[in-house]
C-alpha cells in the first residue's frame, strides 16, 4: 500500500469514499500485511505532526484517524484482523490504534522518545470478560441515571 491507498482509506472512513463499505476489509488487509502496517503507522505519524497546512488541515486529519480508529473499534473489522474472517465466537482480543501517551508507557508499551514523537500504535489487548449480576447492574444504572434506593423502589411498586 502506498500514501494514495492510505488517503482512500481515511476517505473512506468518512464515509467519502468509493469503497465504505469494504473498509473492514482494507484495514484488515494492511493490519496483517507487516510492510503496510508500518508504512500507515509511519504516514499517520508524519502526517498528524505535519504544520505546513495548517490548523485547519491538522483538525480535518485528526478526525480522520477518529474515524479510522471507530472503523477499527468495529467487531467485524476486530474479527477480520485478528483472524482473517468474521466468526461468531467472541473476541478475546481487541486491536486498538492509538498514539503514544504516558498511560502505554507505565505498561511497557512504548518509550518517552515515542510519546515526544507523537508516535501511533496498534496495540493488541486481552479482552476482560464482565461478570453481570443483578446487584452490578443495578448499581451501574443507578448510577446512570442519578436515581437512589427509593427511585428503585418507587419504580418497582415497592412500599
Amino acid at each position: 500500500m502506498n500514501v494514495t491507498n492510505f488517503k482512500n482509506l481515511h476517505s473512506d472512513a468518512l464515509g467519502l469514499g468509493e469503497k465504505a463499505g469494504m473498509i473492514s476489509e482494507t484495514i484488515a488487509k494492511m493490519f496483517t500485511n507487516k510492510v503496510d502496517k508500518q508504512s500507515y503507522l509511519d504516514w499517520i505519524t508524519s502526517t498528524a505532526k505535519d504544520t505546513t497546512g495548517g490548523e485547519i488541515v491538522q483538525k480535518k486529519f485528526a478526525k480522520e484517524i477518529k474515524a479510522v480508529q471507530n472503523q477499527i473499534n468495529l467487531t467485524n473489522t476486530q474479527k477480520r484482523m485478528l483472524t482473517g474472517q468474521v466468526t461468531k465466537e467472541a473476541l478475546t482480543e481487541k486491536v486498538r490504534l492509538i498514539r503514544a501517551c504516558k498511560p502505554l508507557l507505565t505498561k511497557g508499551k512504548c518509550t518517552q522518545s515515542d510519546i515526544d514523537n507523537k508516535q501511533y500504535f496498534f496495540i493488541t489487548e486481552k479482552v476482560t470478560q464482565v461478570q453481570h449480576t443483578f446487584a452490578l447492574d443495578l448499581k451501574a444504572l443507578m448510577e446512570k441515571y442519578g436515581a437512589d434506593s427509593n427511585d428503585v423502589k418507587k419504580e418497582l411498586k415497592i412500599k
